[in-house]
């Protein structure tokens, strides 16, 4: 990237941070700032230190939806989540048992920090609370702001990790296709955008690996906005899916942002941080063929080898073949025995998994009629 053009990139960041920031101080001064909240994001830790991650914003009571609701009240609520009202500058207290981290937002309102634990925490649970406070700014007829983040930790017992996709391998977007993923997000919402047959039942099983209680964390990594994970997050919680860190995409106008790269590597920076975080912990990764994970797992495979168990790409484009993906299969079956499995259901993946001793035989049934009565809904 030629200089100018970084100087022009800067200048204009400059220049929108600036108006923001005359935006937001106009409306405090004014006293027409409408109350604030925190939001906080599921985030992930290990025994010695906790990762803090959320954002600021004015509260506007976005209703939620449900499958009687209609396509614009649908449509509106997307919009109402894209014009959030974040807080910048904004100080936030992280408090985790006697311990406390003080933060800061940024111009679009998140902030983010590692809480460093001084005892090494019991291996008794996979999540943890940590409690958020809003210190500053203070808004005309507000009490306190309080949330609370949750933070998961594996236990020293847990077989492996999870991490996967969700835009078309949990649920149909489309995202191959630009007008039918904007016109599905749209005007759908976290009801009635249903997952793929069986996937709640695989997950779940997947988080209990061999034993009958969670243990194992997954995670989630969409190229979709923050401003979208409200709607996640109730989507797994409607549909019966494990929850687990939201990792999502920030489009804000940012110098980083705008000189940043596409998709691949947007999602190798969401992944690296998870498999560093747990240098012992094995990973499974799921995903689909129609936007270069099978690349991007295959690169997760050379930079951490002995460390993925599986990759389970769903085909979106069952028939068709992909020469991609079977080049990848081979190569990695021959260079680290990692099997790179392409299903076209959730089933295939499941009896792959039982086969190889990720998740108990006794599943399989549950996952099978999980999968026909979905196919009946």
């Amino acid at each position: 990237m030629s200089s100018l053009r970084k100087r022009l990139i800067q200048s204009i960041v400059r220049t929108e941070r600036s108006l923001d920031m005359v935006g937001f101080r106009m409306k405090q001064r004014l006293g027409w700032l409408r109350p604030l909240m925190i939001q906080p994001y599921y985030t992930y830790g290990n025994q010695h230190s906790l990762y803090v991650y959320g954002r600021v914003l004015e509260d506007r009571s976005i209703s939620v939806r449900n499958e009687e609701s209609s396509a614009w009240s649908n449509m509106m609520t997307i919009y109402h989540h894209f014009q959030s009202g974040e807080i910048p500058g904004a100080t936030v207290q992280v408090r985790f048992q006697e311990q406390i981290l003080t933060l800061h937002t940024d111009y679009e309102g998140f902030f983010e920090g590692t809480l460093k634990l001084a005892h090494q925490l019991t291996d008794d649970q996979l999540w943890h609370e940590v409690e958020l406070e809003l210190l500053t700014p203070e808004v005309r007829k507000q009490t306190n702001v309080c949330a609370t983040s949750h933070v998961v930790v594996p236990p020293s017992y847990a077989d492996f990790g999870v991490i996967s996709d969700i835009d078309d391998t949990i649920v149909h977007t489309g995202a191959t296709t630009l007008f039918k993923q904007a016109r599905i997000i749209l005007f759908n919402n976290a009801t009635t955008r249903v997952p793929f047959p069986g996937v709640a039942a695989f997950y779940t099983a997947l988080q209990q690996g061999n034993g009958n209680t969670p243990k194992n964390p997954v995670f989630y990594v969409s190229s979709s906005a923050w401003n979208m994970y409200q709607l996640f997050e109730r989507f797994l919680d409607v549909h019966g899916l494990p929850q687990g860190p939201l990792l999502l995409r920030d489009f804000g106008l940012d110098a980083q942002k705008l000189i940043d790269t596409g998709h691949q590597d947007y999602k190798l920076k969401r992944i690296r941080p998870i498999l560093e975080t747990y240098p012992d912990l094995p990973f499974i990764l799921i995903g689909d063929s129609g936007q270069e994970d099978a690349d991007i797992y295959r690169q997760v495979v050379h930079e951490f080898p002995d460390r993925i168990k599986a990759i389970y790409i769903r085909d979106i484009t069952p028939g068709k073949g992909n020469r991609t993906i079977q080049r990848i299969t081979e190569e990695l079956q021959q260079s680290g025995g990692v099997d790179v499995v392409l299903v076209e259901d959730t089933f295939a993946a499941a009896q792959h998994a039982v086969q190889n001793g990720f998740i108990s035989s006794g599943t399989l049934e549950h996952i099978k009629r999980t999968k026909e009565r979905d196919e009946t809904m």
